[in-house]
């Protein structure tokens, strides 16, 4: 299940850099505690690659202060260390968050067991070419 969705997106949990969108946690809630319910166990997906959803494309946009239209170097965000504070403080936010119908933290539900940090992660920059030529 994808517990993101980043930017200026449909139903994003992030609309903008640490802030939530409630009505989508608890829809996230509800997917949740119904898997519970089933006896069913879910991998929670934090980011992605690609930018459908927001993903590393956006923190990146966030960083630089960068419009949705304007282009990206994805793989900045593995170096930008402000990017990483705020997918940290993301990752925070998701893991400690209680559901509101099972009353659990993320981290202590075991209907999730497992954490995805990112969705089909990869660097197309080679490790000859000089970060700056990025």
């Amino acid at each position: 299940a994808w517990a993101f969705c980043d930017g200026e997106h449909w139903n994003a949990l992030q609309p903008t850099a640490g802030q939530f969108d409630e009505r989508v946690f608890q829809g996230l809630d509800f997917v949740i505690a119904q898997a519970r319910a089933r006896g069913l166990q879910l991998i929670l997906v934090l980011t992605d690659y690609f930018p459908p959803y927001g993903g590393l494309q956006q923190y990146v946009r966030w960083s630089r202060g960068l419009g949705k239209d304007d282009p990206v170097c994805t793989e900045h965000f593995y170096t930008d260390t402000h990017c990483h504070a705020m997918f940290e403080s993301f990752c925070s936010a998701v893991l400690l968050r209680v559901n509101m119908y099972t009353g659990l933290m993320y981290c202590e539900d075991p209907t999730i067991m497992a954490w995805e940090i990112c969705n089909e992660p990869r660097c197309k920059r080679s490790s000859g070419v000089p970060s700056e030529a990025m």
